[in-house]
């Protein structure tokens, strides 16, 4: 393979670390009751406010989220990148207080995903963004091994590798593969079966891998899944409208653009 044509496709697979799991926050103890009723109201700035004042590793993860939650779904362009920053500063903070902190973990991944479309792709590379997002992800699997969100984490981050810098590369730089997407997404769906995001996650997934032919049996057996659950949070209501979007164009005729559409739900994606 060409010089010129490795260093691009490494460029391409590295600016798309981490977005696949944007959502992947695991489930925690709450930092505070009125943060955890403002994030599930869609009032993720406020909650975040509220949840850092608490100072905790677990308050830290918890502000994180809802500071990148608003950055990738909710912020204006001229807004969104300060509070990527904002959410990678709080991320690293929650991991300095307490390394075992997973959503903290996890949160951090995601930001890195997000600064890595935003600093540009060779820049990203060379600072270490993908590796350092999958030594964060093998730390969140080793302390929670039978955590959904850890595993949907790990599916979204090998389908994201494999999408983008394809099969060869992703395998030789990172060890992934679109077989360990599947099987983590597989588990991380038996482990939280009534989990919309995490599912929708998935279905997301196997579009990328095969963004011109994939399953659609198998995209619209999750999506469906997804949207039979009552959503809990405004989280879960963004990602369930994601579903039914793609879903509708699953069943037009012929079926839409589903690897446009993804990538338009897609956050930070330029």
């Amino acid at each position: 393979m060409p010089r010129a044509s490795l260093t691009h496709r490494i460029s391409r697979l590295v600016a798309g670390l981490g977005i696949a799991f944007a959502l992947a926050a695991p489930a925690c103890a709450m930092p505070d009751g009125d943060a955890e009723a403002l994030y599930d109201a869609g009032h993720f700035l406020e909650a975040a406010k509220i949840a850092e004042a608490r100072g905790t590793a677990a308050s830290l993860a918890f502000a994180a989220r809802a500071t990148l939650m608003h950055a990738g779904y909710v912020a204006e362009d001229g807004e969104a990148l300060d509070e990527l920053k904002k959410g990678e500063a709080l991320a690293r903070e929650s991991v300095a207080k307490d390394p075992k902190e997973v959503e903290g973990l996890l949160d951090l991944v995601i930001a890195l995903g997000y600064l890595s479309r935003e600093e540009g792709m060779m820049r990203a590379h060379e600072d270490g963004y993908g590796h350092e997002a999958q030594r964060l992800i093998r730390q969140a699997l080793a302390l929670a091994p039978n955590n959904g969100w850890a595993e949907a984490a790990y599916g979204g981050w090998n389908a994201e590798i494999v999408a983008r810098g394809g099969r060869l590369i992703a395998s030789v730089l990172y060890g992934a593969s679109r077989k360990k997407a599947v099987e983590a997404f597989e588990k991380a769906v038996k482990l939280d079966p009534g989990n919309p995001i995490i599912r929708v996650e998935y279905a997301t997934a196997l579009i990328r891998l095969e963004p011109k032919h994939p399953d659609l049996d198998a995209v619209r057996a999750q999506l469906a899944a997804a949207l039979k659950q009552p959503p809990k949070s405004a989280a879960e209501r963004i990602l369930q409208a994601q579903g039914r979007k793609l879903l509708d164009a699953i069943g037009d005729d012929p079926p839409g653009d589903l690897a446009a559409l993804v990538k338009e739900m897609t956050p930070f994606e330029k």
